[in-house]
């Protein structure tokens, strides 16, 4: 960023400031500038690494969700639902029934 201290005395003499007074604002914006706004304003490039800095730390992180949530996803697929289980449960009970009556008729107790 530079400033054009030509066209600023310019303006300063069209509004009625004398010349020498218009250079010493000039001089003295100039030195404000340069030494105290410019050494922390942020260029292009710096926007542009900041940016790609940042891209590069968020692409590592979801990275990272997706390896986690893959993994759980595959162990969640594996798992049986409630319905299964309801039925699973319903099985054994039926099968424990079935193998009593069974072990009552071999043993003579049975009806």
């Amino acid at each position: 960023m530079t400033i054009d201290t030509l066209a600023y005395v310019k303006s300063l003499e069209a509004a009625g400031i004398d010349r020498r007074a218009a250079e010493a604002h000039a001089e003295a914006l100039n030195e404000v500038v340069s030494d105290h706004i410019l050494p922390d304003l942020a260029t292009k490039d710096d926007i542009k690494a900041e940016f790609a800095s940042l891209r590069a730390e968020m692409n590592a992180r979801f990275a990272e969700v997706d390896a986690r949530f893959s993994g759980i996803e595959g162990r969640l697929s594996n798992l049986p639902t409630a319905i299964h289980l309801v039925f699973m449960q319903a099985a054994l009970i039926v099968t424990l029934f079935v193998a009593a009556y069974g072990l009552l008729r071999l043993t003579g107790r049975g009806g």
